[in-house]
């Protein structure tokens, strides 16, 4: 279900063009994991959004409505894709910094095409933020939530899971026998 022919249209060519660059540019298993990262977490984040409106008595229509597709993660990969990229690109005859094109594109799509999601859009933009920064937010709460329980570092982090070495005492027993 698109909002009309023309968002259709656009939408797959927007698929060919990034989904191409991307996929070449991680390989394919990567690209499919960008992919299910930024399909879940934008519409988690769409339907957290939608949540809190409505409950905050803001924008209360938001949580009746239904927003469907794949325009969000197609939003996703424009972050992902031009992400601090020094370049430039003409937009309409502006030279604009690509990194911000995501966001021009937001609102021009808004106006060109009303009935599409600019929330759902919205949501895949950061969605996208989210998957260029995952690890650094991951480890940042790994470590709160390893303060949280008491200063212990967690099992990962003191090594339990890292391959086995060899005790000393083993070590040197297995010499005496050789």
């Amino acid at each position: 279900v698109h909002a009309d022919d023309y968002h259709l249209y656009y939408n797959m060519s927007s698929l060919l063009w990034k989904g191409a660059q991307l996929e070449q540019t991680n390989g394919t298993e990567e690209f499919l994991k960008m992919s299910a990262f930024l399909l879940l977490v934008s519409h988690a984040i769409y339907v957290f959004v939608a949540w809190a409106f409505s409950m905050f008595g803001v924008f209360t229509a938001t949580m009746q409505t239904c927003a469907v597709g794949f325009s969000a993660v197609l939003f996703g990969y424009k972050m992902v894709l031009n992400y601090g990229s020094p370049r430039l690109s003409n937009f309409y005859g502006m030279m604009v910094p690509l990194k911000y094109m995501c966001w021009l594109e937001l609102v021009l799509i808004s106006i060109i095409t009303p009935n599409a999601s600019f929330l759902g859009h919205l949501c895949g933009i950061l969605a996208g933020w989210f998957y260029l920064k995952k690890d650094v937010l991951f480890s940042s709460l790994g470590n709160r939530l390893a303060t949280l329980a008491g200063g212990q570092r967690s099992r990962i982090q003191r090594g339990v899971l890292r391959p086995a070495q060899p005790r000393a005492g083993l070590q040197q027993r297995q010499n005496w026998h050789n």
